[in-house]
């Protein structure tokens, strides 16, 4: 029952609004050959695959600080033209010895000691920290169709420093609140919302009741001006808060 509610809501989503659930994370159906993903935090390359499945003529940039994954997506990508990869972390500051936690799962790692479950189970490295000004500078972009975000809390860190500049070049932000993780960083996350709301992007989100649970798991910031008028979106409202099921 549950996987049939979660297949119909995700069917609902895409006809009605042209919004996509991929790996769990939001985005709306409006790229094209111009079109540039970047993709922060890109573990293992499954958000990438997926965009590249469902979209493979956008160009997509993938970020990632653990030197283990990126050999796996360098070597999981290696004949897609299209792609390109970075080996760092994004913070606010640039830093080419930063101190970055390995946990026992890969999908814990970051730049964030105290957010590792697993604290006994830490490898510490030093890695390279790049902002998004230095993203836009390495790979000359003038604008960003999509930002995925899932960094393990370094979003914080990114978000609420987030400028009408980055406003005006990012049309949609997909990002991952870890604030499950730790309750007392909810206040972070409602921060890092309200800033990029009055910088003027339309939001949806929806929850997950791991651990501390938080109701900002899978959300998706967007500029409804900048979506192609063949996108619902561009012209319907999208209900604000979607189901936890998904």
């Amino acid at each position: 029952m549950i996987k049939k509610t979660k297949t119909a809501i995700k069917k609902i989503l895409e006809v009605s609004f042209g919004v996509y659930n991929l790996c769990d994370h939001f985005v709306i159906n409006y790229f094209d050959k111009s079109s540039v993903i970047v993709d922060l935090g890109a573990g293992k390359g499954e958000f990438s695959s997926c965009i590249l499945r469902k979209f493979p003529c956008c160009r997509i940039i993938l970020v990632e600080p653990a030197p283990s994954q990126v050999k796996e997506i360098a070597k999981k990508f290696e004949s897609q033209k299209k792609i390109e990869i970075l080996e760092a972390a994004i913070g606010n500051k640039t830093n080419n010895n930063a101190r970055f936690y390995l946990g026992k799962n890969w999908e814990e790692n970051s730049l964030h000691k105290s957010l590792i479950v697993g604290k006994e189970d830490q490898t510490e490295i030093k890695i390279r920290v790049v902002t998004l000004k230095d993203i836009f500078s390495l790979y000359h972009l003038e604008k960003i169709d999509l930002l995925k975000v899932d960094i393990e809390g370094a979003e914080w860190d990114v978000l609420e420093n987030f400028s009408k500049l980055d406003f005006e070049r990012i049309s949609q932000i997909s990002v991952e609140f870890h604030d499950f993780l730790d309750p007392s960083l909810r206040l972070r996350t409602d921060r890092s919302v309200r800033i990029l709301k009055e910088l003027g992007y339309s939001f949806i989100y929806a929850g997950t009741g791991y651990m501390y649970g938080t109701p900002y798991s899978n959300c998706l910031f967007y500029d409804k001006r900048r979506l192609k008028r063949a996108s619902p979106a561009k012209w319907v409202t999208i209900p604000k808060r979607i189901s936890d099921k998904l």
